[in-house]
């Protein structure tokens, strides 16, 4: 091991690339691919940064891809140092072919650090030639899937994706794959993954359907992705109540890889997923999106076909107890883009635009105010009407969702059958 001074490493180029930050607590990290050394191929290769003015320890516990665990190893780490070293340090010296313990069986590890300090942890691969590219935390999990916007399948003289899936319980999972080629075929696959066990999918394996004989035992794949070679988009799921983490390797001919995890932009369904900010200097100001909607009432009661609430169907019979709601509400858009929004005409507009417009008794537009789909759904028959209109606006205004947003609403839309709005008969 090296010990070595904050300040004699390039630590702009660190802090750009792929970050883990721990508080003062015992944090754990997870490192989902680390190479191991062979000597011809890249390698795992870390840097890990004490921010603190005091002195700690530090725990590493290398898995290989069949569940074995090495025996952690515990590092001193100095006051504000930071250490670095690759992945042959970390295996162990000798190897027993007759414990699991086979070269072919440490291709490849995954790392879980542990510390009370506050460490930043950074991971690359390293290749013969000493370049080093970024590893990365794994393929988002957005709306209960990890999605693969770009998955390369040819043949095996060109570069192509490897997904590396990560059962993290103890006891088996069903991953479920589905792929869309550029034709706009669909297919699908599924996958089991021993307890605690990591597997390599590419994307030959997916086509020709059968259990690659690599594979450890209680290992299956069924169903094949008969799809055209090229590129195609990936969606690896699987329950709510099970845990895998996927990595997305570009692995050309020569077994050089490039972990294209991250990508800069996640979408779903067509809108960009990230966390609400609210633009700093740039509150939100209710008049900025004036009051034009006052005039709409009469618009709204044509496109709803009736006098009444979608969000209960109750028909409404004193009219000074409706009011007219954005089904966005205006701090939320505020919130999910419209904040970088300089054009005040701009917010007028999708302030009285009728397609985020509707009718709620004065009770329940209190109830729902600024919240967001996570946060407040109606619990009629108009649920589906009401997710599939929260889409519609954020895709015309080009607004953001988070990620527990997106869950929630991937969790109302994939048991409708119809996002039609059911129209109450108040004529009786």
């Amino acid at each position: 091991m090296r010990v070595i001074s904050l300040n004699r490493y390039c630590y702009g180029l660190c802090m750009a690339i792929c970050t883990l930050f721990a508080t003062n607590r015992l944090a754990e990290h997870t490192v989902l691919y680390f190479p191991a050394s062979d000597g011809t191929t890249s390698e795992g290769y870390l840097h890990i940064i004490n921010h603190s003015d005091e002195e700690g320890e530090l725990s590493i516990t290398a898995i290989d891809d069949f569940g074995n665990r090495l025996e952690a190893i515990v590092l001193t780490l100095k006051a504000e140092e930071a250490l670095d070293f690759s992945a042959s340090e970390i295996e162990p010296a000798e190897k027993n072919d007759d414990t699991n313990d086979s070269t072919e069986r440490r291709r490849n590890w995954r790392l879980e650090i542990s510390s009370e300090l506050p460490i930043e942890v950074l991971s690359f691969m390293r290749d013969a030639n000493g370049a080093m590219t970024p590893i990365h935390e794994g393929v988002p999990l957005i709306a209960h899937r990890h999605r693969i916007p770009v998955f390369y399948v040819g043949d095996p003289n060109s570069s192509n994706s490897v997904l590396r899936v990560v059962n993290q319980k103890d006891e088996s999972v069903i991953v479920e794959i589905s792929a869309t080629d550029k034709t706009k075929r669909q297919a699908k696959a599924s996958v089991r993954i021993p307890g605690a066990h990591t597997l390599h999918i590419q994307g030959a394996d997916l086509r020709e359907g059968e259990t690659p004989q690599s594979w450890p035992e209680e290992s299956e794949l069924v169903g094949a992705i008969d799809l055209d070679e090229g590129m195609w988009q990936v969606d690896v799921e699987v329950a709510s109540n099970q845990s895998i983490a996927v990595v997305h390797l570009l692995k050309s001919k020569n077994d050089q890889q490039v972990d294209l995890s991250v990508n800069e932009t996640q979408w779903w369904r067509g809108v960009v997923v990230k966390p609400e900010y609210r633009c700093a200097g740039n509150d939100y100001i209710r008049n900025d999106y004036g009051v034009r909607y006052r005039s709409k009432k009469n618009e709204i009661l044509e496109a709803l076909g009736g006098n009444f609430g979608p969000y209960t169907g109750k028909c409404f019979d004193d009219e000074d107890a409706v009011e007219i709601d954005h089904i966005v509400a205006l701090a939320e858009a505020h919130e999910s883009g419209m904040c970088t929004e300089e054009d005040i005409e701009r917010k007028k507009e999708f302030g009285a635009d009728l397609l985020n417009l509707t009718l709620a008794s004065r009770e329940i537009n209190r109830q729902k105010s600024s919240k967001d789909a996570l946060e407040w759904q109606p619990e009629n028959e108009n649920k589906c009407w009401f997710a599939n209109r929260v889409l519609e606006v954020k895709q015309k205004y080009k607004l953001t969702v988070d990620n527990d947003e997106a869950a929630a609403l991937a969790e109302i839309l994939k048991n409708c059958k119809s996002t039609d709005l059911v129209v109450s008969n108040c004529s009786d």
